[in-house]
């Protein structure tokens, strides 16, 4: 082999390893907010989300439930079946940001029931999708036939769902069918009360009528919960459309919803845990480390053999 070809070999090897690390670097996920929970026939649905690790500028939608295709259908027609290759396509920014507005009004035989929504990295129909290496997240709506029937829902997703003590968790979520603009969150687990305490005090009790209480802006929230003073564990936190605690929900009258997740404290054993936990939200794997000390190594080897073949 001359000089000339050895120094394409390390080029086209430096190349190749920085794609592979480039690939392991990314952790693929996906997510999917709604902006409601339940509709009526005719009102539209928002739904918004993110996509990362994945090579891609979009991501796929279908429709399932209420006697619909077991493949799916498009968000827009219900003729227009995942198995005849159809999806609905969904565009996404720079950083991976979609939103779609799925209006309810104007499908062609849509009746009322309920209904899941898809969202995928790939086009598959829905009976291949657990073994076809796409990623997917799905979440549900009800829709019904009049406003009349509407009741009160809430909704409530954890970002992220678990964290290193001291570390914020950001709660966010949608209501509706009440005419309070208030909805009251507590959280069960250690060091709260058995029927809930507050996310600022868990030494208060929610049957006491203590709870957060977070203003509703055009029927949306988000609240931070600092997690500094929270004990390490397993936890449940509700967001509830009343002033109801654990003991009472059931009968109260209020929705409610919840969403459990981990604080894990700051021990050795623990903090090797948060550590793999990070790396991976960081965008970083356990294989990314040594990648990048084998691509400076690379770096190196060829810029020295550029100066080698410069100097003959």
């Amino acid at each position: 082999m001359n000089k000339s070809k050895f120094l394409i070999f390390l080029l086209t090897l430096l190349l190749a390893l920085s794609a592979v690390a480039g690939t392991a670097s990314a952790n693929p996920s996906i997510n999917m907010i709604p902006g409601k929970t339940e509709a009526v026939i005719g009102e539209a649905v928002y739904f918004s989300g993110t996509i990362s690790g994945v090579n891609t500028d979009r991501i796929y939608m279908l429709l399932s439930g209420n006697g619909l295709d077991e493949n799916g259908v498009v968000m827009v027609n219900l003729n227009y079946r995942a198995s005849d290759g159809k999806f609905t396509e969904v565009k996404t920014n720079n950083d991976g940001k979609w939103s779609y507005k799925w209006n309810t009004g104007n499908i062609g035989g849509f009746t009322a029931g309920q209904y899941t929504i898809h969202a995928m990295s790939g086009p598959v129909p829905l009976t291949e999708l657990e073994n076809s290496g796409e990623i997917y997240t799905s979440c549900s709506v009800v829709i019904k036939p009049s406003s009349v029937d509407k009741e009160p829902f809430i909704t409530i997703t954890a970002d992220p769902q678990g964290a290193l003590q001291g570390n914020p968790i950001r709660f966010t979520g949608y209501s509706e069918g009440k005419l309070s603009r208030i909805i009251y969150l507590f959280v069960t687990g250690p060091g709260a009360d058995m029927n809930g305490s507050p996310l600022g005090d868990l030494s208060a009790k929610a049957s006491e009528g203590r709870f957060t209480e977070v203003q509703l802006t055009s029927g949306s929230y988000i609240y931070s919960w600092d997690t500094s003073a929270v004990p390490p564990g397993e936890y449940t936190i509700y967001a509830v459309t009343g002033p109801s605690d654990l003991s009472k929900l059931e009968n109260s009258g209020d929705a409610y919803a919840k969403v459990s997740l981990e604080i894990t404290g700051d021990t050795p054993e623990a903090s090797g845990t948060q550590s793999k936990t990070s790396s991976a939200e960081s965008g970083q794997t356990s294989a990314s480390t040594p990648m990048s000390l084998i691509l400076t190594l690379c770096a190196l080897i060829l810029g020295f053999a550029a100066f080698t073949i410069s100097r003959k």
